[in-house]
């Protein structure tokens, strides 16, 4: 099953791609570097299940080049994320 048809799943409808722009104005941060929170609008949030196995994750932070370590589980409780199969294997 491909990311699109997974997420669609969880989302129930068709994902898109979002313009460079859609996501600044929607986020105030530009592609690559959008954290989980903090947008400016109402955004969903999804977060792969398998990150919950983990002590520690790394998030963006409002840059490509800016990282911050948070707990799995305090990401899921500040984003209220949607938190499903979202990753893509590649074999």
């Amino acid at each position: 099953v491909d990311r699109k048809k997974k997420v669609k799943k969880l989302l129930g409808y068709k994902p898109s791609l979002a313009s460079s722009e859609y996501v600044l104005e929607y986020t105030g941060y530009a592609p690559g570097g959008v954290p989980p929170f903090g947008h400016l609008r109402s955004t969903t949030v999804l977060m792969d299940e398998d990150l919950l196995q983990y002590d520690i994750v790394w998030s963006a932070c409002g840059t490509a080049e800016t990282v911050f370590p948070i707990s799995p589980t305090e990401l899921l409780n500040i984003t209220a994320a949607t938190v499903g199969d979202v990753k893509v294997v590649k074999i």
